[in-house]
C-alpha cells in the first residue's frame, strides 16, 4: 500500500520491529483527528493485514462511548492496528481482552512495573488509568486503536483518574521503543489466540481490578449493582446480586467502584 503524500505524513521513523507480520505496514503521521477512524477508512480500501496506523498527535481522539482521549503531542502512544482475523466471529470481542494482556505484559517487562487490567478495555497502573483500547469492526476487518499515557508529566483535574509511565516511574521512554516493545508482544498474542490458545484468560484475570469489587455497571439504559466475581470464558463480567444471583454483563461501562 503506498504512502498518501501529503505534507502530514512522516516517511522516516527510528522504529526497529522485529515482528514478522505486524506492523509491516507502518503509517506514522504527525497529527490526526483518530487513529480508529483512518484504520476504518483503509479498512474499507483492503489495506493488509497487521497494517498499524500511528500519530503523533489525535485531535479527536476516542474512547469507549465516544469518550474523548486526551492525545497530546509527543507525550503518548496512539495507534491502530488492522486485522483481519482466522476465527469465528462471536470470538471478536475477545480481541480487546487479548489486547489489554500483550500491552499489561510488554509494559510490565519494560518499566518492572504491576499493570492492572478494568472490564472491558482499560490498562491501569498503581489505581489509576494508564490506557485504553478500543475495538472496531468495518465487514470482515477489525480495528483495534490503543491509547497509552507514556510521557505526561500532569494532568489537569478533569483527568485525575489518569496517570502515565513517567509518573510510575519517574523515567522518560523513547515512543519508538515502547511501540516496538508493544507491537512484538501484541503480534505473539495475537498469533496464539488465533490458534485457539485461551491462556490469556487467566492472564486477564490475575491483573482483574474489580475483582471482588462492587461496582455500579451501565448497560444501555439499565444501571446494574453487584460484586464482581469473575470474567466468563466469552469475555462477559459475571457479577453477584442479591440473593447469590449472578448476571454475565457482556457489554457495559463501569459508572463506579466501590
Amino acid at each position: 500500500m503506498k504512502a498518501p503524500l501529503d505534507s502530514n505524513f512522516e516517511t522516516t521513523v527510528d522504529l526497529k520491529l522485529s515482528t514478522q507480520w505486524l506492523g509491516k505496514n507502518l503509517l506514522f503521521y504527525r497529527c490526526l483527528d483518530s487513529t480508529n477512524n483512518f484504520t476504518l477508512k483503509l479498512a474499507r480500501k483492503k489495506a493488509p493485514h497487521g497494517t498499524v496506523v500511528w500519530a503523533r498527535e489525535q485531535t479527536a481522539g476516542r474512547g469507549r462511548g465516544n469518550k474523548t482521549w486526551y492525545s497530546p503531542p509527543g507525550t503518548g502512544l496512539y495507534f491502530s492496528i488492522l486485522l483481519y482475523p482466522p476465527v469465528p466471529l462471536f470470538t471478536w470481542p475477545l480481541l480487546s481482552l487479548v489486547t489489554g494482556v500483550a500491552a499489561a505484559k510488554a509494559l510490565e517487562n519494560k518499566t518492572g512495573e504491576a499493570m492492572g487490567l478494568k472490564w472491558p478495555n482499560d490498562i491501569w497502573g498503581h489505581g489509576h488509568k494508564l490506557g485504553g483500547i478500543l475495538t472496531e469492526s468495518q465487514g470482515q476487518a477489525v480495528v483495534i486503536g490503543i491509547g497509552l499515557n507514556i510521557n505526561h508529566d500532569f494532568f489537569s483535574p478533569e483527568f485525575c483518574q489518569a496517570t502515565s509511565l513517567f509518573l510510575l516511574t519517574q523515567k522518560h521512554f523513547v515512543l519508538e521503543e515502547v511501540l516496538a516493545d508493544l507491537l512484538l508482544h501484541l503480534e505473539r498474542a495475537y498469533d496464539a489466540f488465533f490458534q485457539g490458545d485461551k491462556s490469556f484468560l487467566s492472564e486477564w484475570r490475575k491483573r482483574n481490578i474489580l475483582k471482588n469489587k462492587k461496582v455500579t455497571i451501565r448497560t444501555g439504559d439499565k444501571i446494574t449493582t453487584g460484586w464482581v466475581s469473575d470474567i466468563d470464558d466469552q469475555g462477559a463480567l459475571i457479577l453477584e446480586k442479591a440473593k447469590g444471583k449472578t448476571y454475565a454483563i457482556v457489554s457495559g461501562e463501569v459508572l463506579k467502584i466501590e
